[in-house]
Parts: structure tokens; C-alpha cells; sequence
């Protein structure tokens, strides 16, 4: 697919709604204007020829040609004065893998510039609210866009957790928790799961606080303390699923640990019960002939009841103080 075939401009107001493919003698000047905004999305970044020329149409920062294509997958935020340059990798969850996708966002007043890795993306949403003039976008400014561009990414995040939560149903019921590897396995990968999910958060998280905190007169920084509380939220959510993971380990680890000890104890009291009976059935078993007992004609039913006796009373001990 060509350049022209994975670029779309968006162009709106309150008022008027224009979207199509990017035409590079007409629409990629994205003038700082003031009665609308445009948003100019790419996918891939192999096109660097044509992105460069973005850059030089539009005058914009030269440090955008390094920003761009490096390939630094850190989520991160650059203060370019009267814009501001960020790369966010985002989560994806693949089936039981995590895939990231890397996008970067280019703001300055009047248009958002956004260039996604992979095609295909969560923002069609925000495409639909705009298409249709649904909420605050189409009277909002760019910032506002850019906002609910990263309320799409972090909407995201939840809906793999609430995949990775679909998986931990198993266990959240503790009649169905078995103390077996296999189980164990499956508790060790969602706890894998909601770490490396509550760490992409909290790198998200890291930007967001800067963007809180970057000052421009145009640029609304209080949009973004919303999605810092948002993530706040998800992350809550994802310790308390990792405190209950250590805590159904643990109950594993015991349950183990009980049944060693009851199969050790039966060994044991069954030891106990037997040595005696070994012990009287070793003398016996010596190739002495003057052994008193042996002379008598009902020694050996004699021996007999006798480790009978000796069995059971053992036995009745240890029921007597509970023992089993």
C-alpha cells in the first residue's frame, strides 16, 4: 500500500467535518489555524521521505526528523517550547501474549499529528464522536483530541484487564483451587500478566504528569490529571488482583504442606503401631533353641494376641489424645 493509502487528515469544528485520504499538494499544510483543527494520522513509519516533507511544509521543529524515526521504545515527553512531541507504547493484548505498538503524537495549537506502527487502532471511537459531532470534541481544540486520543489508549489497558480477569475467574472461587503445578503455573502467568500490564500504567502514567505539567496558554493541563486518575483507578485494581494471587499461592503452598504433614503423621503413627510388633517378632525370629516360649504348644497363637493387644492399645492411645 502506498503513503497516500495509510494517511488520513481529519479537518473539523463545531460546524463542519472533513476527513479523507492526505492529498500532498493541498492538505499537508497544516496551518496553525484557529477556526478548526486537523488531525493527520499515518500508519508505518517506513515512509520517512514523506514524512520529512510534513516536517519542512509545515515548519516545523527540524528535532522532529531525529524523534521520529529513533527507535527509543521508552514512553517519553519532549518539550519542544510552543510544542510538544510524545512516544507512548501501548499494550496490547494478543490472545495470551502482550504485543506493544508504538505511537507518537505531535501537538501544536491547531493540529494533532499522530503516526501509529501498526494499522489498525483503538481510536475509531474518537473517529465516530467526531464523524458524528457526539460530546465536547468538535467544540473542543486539539488539546482536547489529544486527550481523548490517550483516554482511548488507557480504555484499552482496561479492557485487557478485564481479559486478564476473565482468565482469573478459576481463582476467585477457593473450592476450585488445587494444589497442583499446573494450577500454580497458570497463577504465576496472570501474576506476569498484571505486572507488566500496571507497569506499562504506570510509564503511561509518568508522561501524563508531565503533560499535567507543561505550561503553554492554549494547552489545558487539567484534562490529563483526569486520565492520571483514571489510570490511578487501574492500577488500584490491578494490586489488589496481585494481593489476592500472592494470597491463593500462599493457601496452595499451605494445602500442600497440610497434606505432607497428614501423610506424614500417618506414616508415623503406622511406625509406631508396627514397632513393637517388629521389635517381638525380631526376638522371636532368632535361631536360639532355648527360648522359653517356643517349647509351648499355643506360643505362637500366644504371640499373636499378643501383638493384637499391643497394636490396639497403641492404636487407642493415640485416639485418646487426638492425635489422628
Amino acid at each position: 500500500m502506498t503513503f497516500l493509502e495509510n494517511s488520513k487528515l481529519i479537518e473539523y469544528n463545531e460546524n463542519r467535518f472533513d476527513a479523507g485520504e492526505v492529498d500532498f499538494d493541498k492538505s499537508l499544510e497544516l496551518e496553525q489555524n484557529k477556526d478548526h483543527v486537523d488531525w493527520l494520522n499515518i500508519y508505518g513509519f517506513k515512509w520517512r521521505e514523506e514524512i520529512k516533507t510534513i516536517i519542512k511544509l509545515n515548519n516545523l521543529n527540524d528535532f522532529l526528523n531525529v524523534l521520529v524515526f529513533e527507535e527509543d521504545q521508552k514512553n517519553k515527553m519532549i518539550d519542544l517550547e510552543t510544542s510538544v512531541f510524545l512516544t507512548i507504547n501501548v499494550l496490547i493484548k494478543d490472545g495470551d501474549d502482550f504485543l506493544y505498538d508504538r505511537i507518537k503524537f505531535f501537538y501544536q495549537s491547531g493540529f494533532l499529528w499522530t503516526i501509529q506502527e501498526k494499522k489498525g487502532d483503538y481510536f475509531e471511537g474518537v473517529r465516530e464522536y467526531i464523524r458524528e459531532n457526539k460530546g465536547l470534541v468538535r467544540r473542543k481544540k486539539a488539546d482536547y483530541l489529544l486527550y481523548k486520543l490517550l483516554e482511548a489508549i488507557i480504555d484499552n489497558y482496561e479492557i485487557a484487564y478485564q481479559e486478564i480477569g476473565k482468565a482469573m475467574e478459576l481463582f476467585q472461587d477457593l473450592d476450585k483451587i488445587k494444589p497442583e503445578p499446573e494450577f500454580v503455573v497458570k497463577i504465576e502467568e496472570s501474576k506476569q500478566d498484571l505486572m507488566i500490564l500496571k507497569k506499562s500504567l504506570l510509564n503511561l502514567k509518568e508522561v501524563l504528569i508531565q503533560l499535567e505539567n507543561w505550561e503553554d496558554e492554549e494547552f489545558h493541563n487539567h484534562y490529563y490529571n483526569l486520565l492520571k486518575e483514571q489510570i490511578n483507578f487501574v492500577v488500584d485494581d490491578v494490586d489488589f488482583d496481585l494481593q489476592q494471587l500472592e494470597s491463593n499461592l500462599n493457601l496452595i503452598f499451605n494445602l500442600q504442606s497440610h497434606k505432607l504433614n497428614e501423610i506424614m503423621k500417618m506414616l508415623t503413627i503406622l511406625s509406631a503401631v508396627f514397632i513393637p510388633l517388629t521389635f517381638l517378632a525380631g526376638i522371636y525370629g532368632m535361631n536360639f533353641q532355648n527360648i522359653p516360649e517356643t517349647q509351648t504348644e499355643y506360643g505362637y497363637f500366644y504371640l499373636l494376641g499378643s501383638m493384637l493387644v499391643i497394636g490396639a492399645l497403641t492404636v487407642y492411645y493415640f485416639k485418646k489424645k487426638k492425635w489422628f
